[in-house]
């Protein structure tokens, strides 16, 4: 084993020379790896020994490169000059001809390519600390309280505090997506005053709001919009009064040379009940106590009135797109994320913010109901009372529901929504699929409420049968035996990373396989296992 800290190699789980932090990937796993990773270097200084040798010597990419550019600028300057008034046509052709063949070129040294927009990397948490795990060694990366996530909880920031804010007791932190701006409401136990700190990454502060009241950030975008709950606090013992909807706008001093932060600060709603925030449409869906709906846009600042006598608001799920329910996240993400549905006196609608329309559903029903609109085949499923039942759209309305299939009482499910297909464990301990309102059957005995969908994939999913957690790469796919779990245990947090499957068993004990089932390690106790990514 290496020392993150000094760099000293030993065996065991600690290092004896500085007691440095200890390291989560065991001592057997450790040497495997560092033994694939030496082999790996072995072959790759012979295969630049064999490059060098009299006539193998290859051309290099950049040889090819500087070809393809040069051929390019060849053409371009072979082009006749057009005239202007045909610039924004044919010269934009000409670029554009040029730019494509650019990435033509790229692609055929395999430089270019179409990479997601993270760099994702496996991070651990083990008593406070965060690892990075991706390489062949855990590396120490920071305290947990030094973190500051998005509201994605994957990204995190590890910026400079101001004094401001490391002098008090910090209740909540959050950051914006591409962590321009960073928030944090902060308790003074002396003055019982609680304060809302937004800085920037410059490190420039402003005391956006203070007061008696806590306050739950919801939303911190790129732009410096401050989305919040207020809450009224009545005593040391948490109990709680009324509570507000907020917006604290901030933006940089307008005077030339002047970098301090000012801030403007507006209540939405005092009489708040509940509340959703969709942030790449600027727009929140809210509740007020006398069961009004509202919608407010942040960017226009404007509120509107949608409906009254609101029985049940349901907002698409943070983890399914175009699954509503009432019991999700209060901040949505997604670029899907367009619509939402509620309850009144007249029946149940689905409203497309965008469009500004809605579509009556259903009649009015009881709480507890969960929706999933499958766009791509014109139907929608609704899971109420242990039965999930099926309507079909015609393009105007949505026709009558029939019952499907029962559903197992902790209403597990996985939903895909570029096919359709509904994935579910039903009251018979049945794994089933549903798609076009035709159920069909996967595998039987599987037990209630263990059926996931795995991370960092889109169609892959997991189980547990008879004490054994399996994978599926898709719903068709041959079951494959992850490990024996020996009793049923969560597996919302299996993950798939570079060929290999990572889950916890019935000990909380986080452990690896690859994609046969097969070379499964122990790595440890961890708090938590994600991908994610760090920035600066």
């Amino acid at each position: 084993m290496l020392c993150t800290k000094c760099k000293t190699e030993y065996e065991g789980s600690r290092c004896p020379k500085c007691d440095g932090p200890v390291i989560l990937v065991n001592n057997n796993d450790y040497l495997a790896r560092r033994k694939a990773y030496e082999e790996k270097k072995v072959r790759e200084n012979a295969e630049k020994d064999k490059e060098k040798e009299p006539g193998k010597t290859k051309k290099k990419s950049s040889g090819k490169m500087k070809s393809i550019f040069l051929n390019i600028i060849n053409s371009l300057k072979s082009l006749k000059k057009p005239k202007l008034k045909n610039t924004n046509k044919k010269g934009v052709k000409y670029i554009v001809v040029a730019l494509v063949l650019v990435l033509a070129g790229l692609a055929s040294l395999g430089i270019y390519k179409l990479s997601t927009k993270k760099n994702y990397e496996l991070f651990m948490r083990s008593n406070g600390k965060i690892y990075n795990v991706t390489g062949l060694e855990s590396k120490f990366v920071c305290e947990q309280s030094d973190a500051i996530f998005a509201s994605d909880y994957a990204t995190f920031y590890t910026p400079d505090r101001p004094l401001e804010v490391r002098s008090g007791n910090i209740v909540s932190t959050l950051a914006s997506d591409s962590g321009k701006y960073f928030a944090a409401d902060v308790y003074d136990s002396d003055s019982e005053i609680y304060s809302l700190y937004v800085w920037d990454e410059e490190g420039n502060v402003v005391d956006a709001l203070n007061n008696f009241n806590a306050h739950e950030i919801y939303c911190l975008t790129d732009k410096g919009q401050l989305i919040y709950k207020e809450i009224q606090v009545i005593n040391e013992e948490g109990t709680v009064g009324s509570t507000s909807l907020g917006m604290t706008e901030v933006k940089k001093s307008s005077s030339k040379g002047d970098k301090k932060l000012a801030a403007n600060s507006v209540t939405i709603e005092s009489d708040l009940k509940n509340a959703y925030v969709y942030s790449k449409s600027a727009s929140i869906v809210f509740l007020d106590n006398n069961s009004n709906l509202y919608r407010y846009d942040f960017d226009k600042k404007k509120k509107d009135l949608i409906d009254v006598n609101i029985g049940n608001l349901y907002v698409m799920s943070s983890d399914y797109d175009y699954v509503y329910g009432t019991s999700v996240e209060h901040i949505n993400s997604s670029d899907n994320a367009d619509s939402y549905m509620y309850t009144s006196d007249s029946g149940c609608f689905l409203v497309n913010i965008k469009k500004e329309e809605s579509i009556r559903v259903s009649g009015a029903l009881s709480s507890g109901i969960i929706y999933v609109y499958d766009k791509k085949n014109s139907c929608m499923y609704m899971i109420n009372n242990g039965n999930i039942m099926v309507s079909a759209y015609d393009g105007e309305r949505f026709g009558q529901y029939s019952t499907v299939d029962s559903i197992g009482s902790q209403n597990n499910y996985v939903f895909d929504k570029s096919s359709g297909e509904l994935v579910y464990i039903n009251g018979e301990g049945q794994l089933k699929e549903l798609l076009k309102g035709t159920s069909k059957m996967l595998m039987e005995g599987v037990s209630d409420g263990t059926l996931s969908l795995i991370n960092n994939t889109e169609k892959s999913l997991t189980y547990i049968k008879d004490g054994c957690q399996y994978y599926l790469k898709t719903s068709a796919s041959k079951p494959v035996l992850m490990y024996n779990i020996g009793s049923v245990s969560s597996t919302s947090d299996t993950c798939y990373y570079k060929n290999k499957l990572y889950f916890y068993d019935a000990n909380n004990e986080l452990r690896s396989c690859n994609l046969k089932g097969k070379s499964g390690n122990s790595i440890g106790t961890v708090e938590r296992m994600w991908l994610g990514t760090e920035l600066k």
